[in-house]
């Protein structure tokens, strides 16, 4: 309820004069014989029933609330009493989803408007704004916020504020761009343009910080610019204290070679466009992973170099040299495993302030389970969650990957807000589906959507056997010969697909998906939405052989959608291009960015970082997840939703 409504605005429901006529809701059983005493006392019952709508609302009882107000609108009730019913009844219905009904109930209000005090018409105004956020109408949304600003002072003033800017974080911001070009110098306009400066995933934190202030600049009298809202209050202090020396430990030999040569390029190629530009960056010192033994070798003599030290980036100042470690890591100190103390100790030994990696997932394990770690360390995977909630990672560590997860989850929350409630559900065999699957499926069914069917498919030419029997054109099929055995004679038929679905929740390879999608039609499945994980692009634009996708949607990293400056730069410095590798290379860049910036995150835990790899934000366990930028296939190639 809270989230929707100030609470010093519930506590004004509670607030219900005594009333002196008969005006109901609903036909008038009083009589004018009634005595004033008995009237005195249904006008009490009425004003303990707001209350207890309060409270209820306040606990999120939205049923009970709902049944307090049945209970008053058969009540005499004063004109004015009767607007803060409707207002009541719309924030019930909101809270339970219904907002269809809300806004009926805001409708009403609307046609006796005339009627409303000041304070009702801003409640009314901020219960619009939660209609359209409930319904996913964010631009609407921010823009009502906006309009009602005007009379609101003190702390409801903020919060609508505040609300404002997460409404406009979740639009992308080549939108608000366009929309801001449409309101020039209107303080809606003003809002959208510090949005879009926000949201840009093409910024150094340098970049941020001097959009930022051109903008204060050419728009001194905004509420925004004197307090920037968010997270924007801290990139001041977060540039002033970023770190100047950081090591990054990858994969740089052995079988993820590739992978880590992607996180690494990307990394630096972050690195030099922000030296190139002028701008602070820090020293970096490269170490491969796989140099490290997983054991303490037998005792050896002392030597005068370390080979496991790949050796610093030239930047414009002298980098260290690191000299031959003449001890044996303190792996107890850590309690960690030895490779892992070896790494941490020759990041030291550099003057590193930051770890970045690695990328083994058994590797992050162990550093999630270590007490306490020598830096900050942004791991580039996820550990396992621990069954035991009281067990926090240690408050060093910060977690950041590709998590299909998480994409699983937008594309349930995407589904969900087109209006689907019953999925059909395509995910490969294997450890990895099942762990998509169980997210999407926690994540839909907390939504309120329903599964009719789920199937795990094995890899397999002919996908045709499946896809019949997740459709039930077998039954179709069957049922006829059934019939015609009974009549006993031919009769016209027409096979169909199950009627109780509404989309299709996809995982699967481009290879895979080419196939699947062809057979879904073949099967009179061609009218059904089909979602996607991003895996069913391959990262390459290829029209000719992604036909067979079109009307997919699926979610995917900004740095595959839209080709920025720095992606072309490193399209073209990597032989054959970034091919199936450029996720890793987007997530090489946001590795780089995040460390001056995770602190932002942690600090504003309703704040995201715009980054190539999608919106990025940080739980309770640090652990970054991402929101991705949706899309669909439209003539084999994928086409942003927002301008279709």
């Amino acid at each position: 309820m809270q989230g929707y409504l100030p609470e010093f605005w519930l506590r004004r429901f509670a607030t219900v004069a005594v009333i002196s006529g008969c005006i109901g809701l609903s036909a008038c059983s009083t009589t004018p014989q009634q005595d004033d005493r008995a009237f005195l006392e249904s006008a009490l019952d009425n004003n303990q029933r707001f209350e207890l709508v309060v409270e209820n609302l306040n606990a999120g009882e939205f049923r009970n609330a709902g049944l307090q107000l049945q209970l008053l609108e058969g009540s005499s009730l004063s004109p004015s009493q009767q607007l803060d019913w409707l207002l009541l009844s719309a924030r019930v219905a909101i809270g339970e989803g219904d907002t269809v009904l809300a806004q009926s109930y805001l409708d009403q209000f609307s046609a006796r408007i005339d009627s409303a005090t000041p304070q009702q018409e801003q409640q009314a105004g901020w219960l619009t704004a939660a209609v359209y956020e409930a319904d996913g109408q964010f631009l609407q949304a921010a823009r009502e916020r906006d309009f009602i600003s005007g009379v609101l002072v003190g702390d409801i003033k903020q919060s609508n504020q505040e609300r404002l800017w997460l409404d406009l974080m979740q639009i992308p911001d080549g939108e608000l761009l366009s929309w801001a070009e449409k309101s020039p110098d209107t303080r809606f306009g003003g809002w959208l343009q510090l949005a879009a400066i926000s949201k840009s995933n093409t910024y150094t934190l340098d970049e941020h910080l001097a959009a930022i202030m051109a903008w204060r600049n050419a728009n001194p009298g905004h509420p925004a610019s004197m307090q920037l809202p968010g997270s924007l209050s801290m990139l001041e202090d977060i540039a002033a204290n970023r770190p100047t020396r950081v090591a990054l430990l990858l994969p740089l030999t052995g079988r993820l070679e590739r992978t880590g040569a992607a996180i690494r390029d990307g990394f630096m190629a972050a690195y030099f466009a922000a030296l190139s530009k002028g701008y602070l960056v820090p020293a970096i010192t490269l170490l491969d992973s796989e140099q490290y033994p997983a054991e303490a070798p037998a005792p050896q003599p002392a030597f005068t170099q370390n080979p496991l030290l790949l050796g610093d980036v030239p930047v414009a100042e002298p980098t260290v040299t690191v000299d031959a470690m003449s001890v044996t890591p303190p792996a107890e100190v850590y309690n960690l495993p030895y490779n892992l103390s070896r790494a941490y100790a020759d990041a030291q030994r550099a003057g590193a302030q930051w770890l970045v990696g690695p990328v083994s997932k058994p590797d992050v394990q162990a550093l999630q389970t270590a007490p306490m770690l020598p830096m900050p360390t942004l791991a580039l995977n996820y550990g396992d969650r621990s069954d035991d909630e009281g067990q926090i990672p240690s408050a060093n560590l910060y977690q950041f990957g590709l998590a299909a997860e998480d994409e699983a989850v937008q594309i349930a929350e995407r589904a969900w807000q087109d209006g689907h409630r019953r999925a059909l559900v395509m995910i490969p065999e294997g450890n990895w589906g099942e762990r998509i699957f169980a997210a999407f499926e926690q994540r839909w069914l907390e939504l309120g959507g329903e599964i009719g069917e789920n199937r795990f498919y094995a890899p397999q030419k002919d996908f045709n056997p499946e896809i019949k029997a997740l459709l039930n054109v077998e039954d179709s099929q069957q049922r006829y010969k059934t019939m015609r055995s009974l009549l006993r004679q031919s009769t016209e038929f027409e096979p169909r697909r199950r009627e109780d679905v509404d989309w299709v929740f996809l995982v699967a390879l481009p290879a895979q998906a080419r196939q699947i999608k062809p057979t879904l039609a073949f099967n009179f499945a061609a009218d059904l939405p089909v979602y996607a994980t991003s895996h069913v692009f391959s990262g390459a634009v290829d029209p000719k052989r992604d036909r067979d996708l079109n009307g997919i949607r699926f979610c995917d990293a900004p740095w595959l959608l839209r080709h920025t400056e720095l992606y072309n730069d490193v399209e073209k410095s990597v032989k054959g291009g970034q091919g199936s590798y450029a996720r890793l290379y987007a997530m090489g860049v946001d590795s780089y960015r995040l460390i001056a910036r995770v602190k932002q995150l942690e600090a504003f835990p309703e704040s995201q970082i715009f980054g190539t790899t999608g919106a990025l934000t940080l739980d309770d366990q640090r652990r970054i997840h991402r929101r991705t930028e949706c899309t669909r296939f439209r003539s084999g190639e994928p086409v942003q939703l927002a301008i279709e």
